[in-house]
């Protein structure tokens, strides 16, 4: 079983169509044909659910994502002359894996730098991986990659601590009254995750 990555996306063009079609590649259902006599499983085709229930087929996805996992869409706006749509998901192990350096091979899978370049758009990523306790943070612009930032967070159990100012001591931010009763889980050290391509 793969580690779940949570990723945050705004995706950024022109064209409100272009959007929709990198949303699509995100949001969509891989199809496999069975090899009856060998049992290998290929991949067909991919199937993008529109939200009046509507099934289209779609030319791509990416590895992992989508139905493997959950995508959502999020707010879309206008600010000046672009479009922009907000997105969130899971994926298997890393953005990295699953949008930018993908496993497969098959030729329906694409990578975010392909699909940039080939809508025209702009997509800001920001992830969090709790199992590797890795967290993301990626700008890719018509294909080219303009920001690529990775490290990792520390995630602490307050049940582990004998007491709300050892906890603090150790994990060197204030913790609430509230936080201590609660017994809360405390991350720190991950991205803030404000969209700067707006």
């Amino acid at each position: 079983m793969a580690n779940i990555c949570d990723w945050r996306m705004l995706i950024k063009g022109n064209n409100r169509d272009d959007i929709n079609t990198l949303y699509s590649y995100l949001a969509s259902k891989s199809i496999f044909k069975i090899n009856e006599k060998t049992g290998e499983r290929t991949l067909d085709k991919c199937i993008y659910r529109r939200d009046d229930g509507v099934e289209i087929p779609v030319k791509h996805h990416f590895f992992g994502v989508g139905y493997e996992g959950y995508v959502e869409k999020g707010d879309e706006f206008q600010h000046n002359s672009s479009f922009y749509l907000e997105c969130c998901g899971t994926c298997k192990w890393s953005v990295s894996n699953c949008f930018l350096y993908p496993s497969s091979d098959n030729t329906l899978t694409i990578d975010m730098f392909k699909a940039t370049a080939d809508l025209d758009l702009t997509v800001e990523i920001f992830s969090k991986e709790s199992g590797l306790q890795l967290t993301e943070h990626y700008i890719i612009q018509n294909g080219k990659m303009l920001k690529n930032e990775v490290k990792n967070y520390k995630r602490f159990f307050l049940e582990m601590f004998d007491s709300k100012e050892e906890a603090e001591k150790e994990i060197g931010i204030p913790i609430s009254s509230k936080q201590w009763k609660n017994q809360d889980k405390i991350e720190v050290g991950y991205f803030d995750e404000e969209f700067g391509i707006i």
